[in-house]
């Protein structure tokens, strides 16, 4: 009896010593398709050059882009397209090439445009700058251009006025559009 015992002993011992020394990871995402952000944390025991996941934990959250999407009915059934924002253990490079979305996403001047341009420009026009947010070559070009151009923060109550605002800003979108990121 002793010697199953001390055998169980033996095999948590290594349990627990793999699953201490083993590499740990944390990575996140946006969704390229709908904007809401995946998050996973996760251990990988390295095998003959293979990491094997031994664990992972996976949390899907909505963002306040994602959000209006849904509300304005702009995000259509999809498969989620995961692009990384930050990738964090072993062999990894950091920051994904999503990063630059991350603005736009969390943003209510982004959330409060989107939802002015869908109720005085229509679904079309909104899906068309909804697609500029979630999009790494023109997300901080337009989280830029409602800050430059004092868009509202709560957004425009009339069709005069939004269409003043647009008249008003449409070249400067243009310009920072054109302007190098960094």
């Amino acid at each position: 009896m002793s010697r199953w015992i001390t055998s169980a002993v033996i095999v948590i011992v290594l349990i627990a010593a793999v699953y201490h020394t083993s590499p740990r990871y944390r990575w996140s995402g946006f969704c390229a398709n709908c904007g809401c952000v995946c998050s996973e944390d996760g251990i990988q025991m390295p095998i003959a050059k293979i990491r094997i996941t031994i664990w992972r934990q996976r949390t899907i959250s909505q963002t306040p882009l994602s959000k209006i999407g849904t509300d304005l009915g702009i995000i259509r059934p999809h498969r989620h397209d995961w692009m990384s924002l930050v990738d964090d253990g072993p062999d990894s490079y950091g920051c994904g090439s999503g990063f630059d979305v991350i603005d736009a996403v969390n943003s209510e001047q982004v959330v409060c445009f989107l939802s002015s341009t869908h109720r005085f420009r229509g679904e079309g026009d909104a899906q068309v700058w909804f697609g500029r947010a979630l999009d790494p070559e023109s997300s901080i070009a337009l989280v830029d251009w409602l800050s430059q151009s004092d868009f509202p923060e709560g957004g425009i109550n009339s069709q005069t006025e939004y269409d003043l605002w647009r008249h008003q800003n449409e070249s400067r979108w243009m310009t920072v559009l054109a302007q190098p990121l960094f």
